[in-house]
């Protein structure tokens, strides 16, 4: 018997865009039924400001829907970073910190919503710990890890017949700078006005983490622009 080997590929878009469809999917649908049992008021978030993410998770049934959509989500955040990574080389990155950090980031990011999707609806200082660390790490993570990986293909779009677009690369741009931008209003506004985070900040919230999920969703269109592919190897005997 002689050892023979073939490789099995895979378009990879589809974890980009399930990475980008189920947080999104998953807390407007929590919203939806959090308002319909009158845990919540019936508003735009966006603008109105009438709660935050968090509450929209913590009484049942849309507590138990939250947990069962937002776990798998910071699970599949990891693999997605990892393979940003990959993408990035495929596309002919050399091996910049930028680039091998954005994983470890990526990592942090996706550990971090799981934790604070456990102890959301839990009682105690030290759930309110874990809730108000994880979201703050998994929306710094995640904005860096999406910022190093914009910059990346910045620098990489100059070279010939570069398969990403300038305009998917300006936009996850524009997104980058309108994060930062919300960051400085949110900052400027809370030492300016008191009285700003019951009125505002759960609006704010609810913005940035649309921001986040639109560079996710361009990310998906990178990488059907690219044709990404996993490949992976297959011995077998014959």
């Amino acid at each position: 018997c002689r050892t023979r080997s073939s490789r099995l590929s895979m378009n990879a878009s589809r974890i980009a865009l399930c990475n980008a469809l189920l947080p999104f999917l998953a807390v407007h649908a929590c919203y939806l039924l959090a308002a319909y049992g009158g845990h919540v008021d019936w508003c735009f978030p966006y603008v109105d400001s009438c709660t935050s993410i968090s509450k929209t998770g913590r009484q049942a049934p849309e507590y138990f829907l939250f947990k069962a959509t937002m776990i798998p989500a910071g699970l599949l955040m990891i693999l997605f970073w990892r393979l940003n990574l990959e993408w990035l080389r495929s596309l002919g990155d050399e091996e910049s910190r930028l680039a091998a950090s954005i994983p470890w980031l990526g990592l942090v990011a996706g550990v971090c919503l799981v934790m604070y999707t456990i102890a959301l609806g839990h009682k105690g200082e030290s759930f309110q710990l874990v809730r108000r660390t994880g979201v703050t790490l998994h929306f710094a993570m995640t904005f860096l890890a999406q910022l190093f990986m914009t910059i990346r293909l910045r620098a990489m779009r100059a070279q010939p017949d570069f398969p990403v677009s300038s305009r998917v690369v300006h936009a996850m741009w524009g997104v980058c700078l309108l994060v930062v931008a919300l960051g400085l209003l949110h900052d400027f506004l809370k030492a300016t006005f008191p009285g700003y985070d019951d009125r505002f900040e759960d609006a704010m919230e609810w913005n940035v983490a649309l921001l986040l999920n639109i560079h996710y969703f361009l990310t998906w269109i990178g990488w059907r622009q690219s044709g990404f592919q996993l490949v992976h190897g297959i011995r077998g005997r014959a």
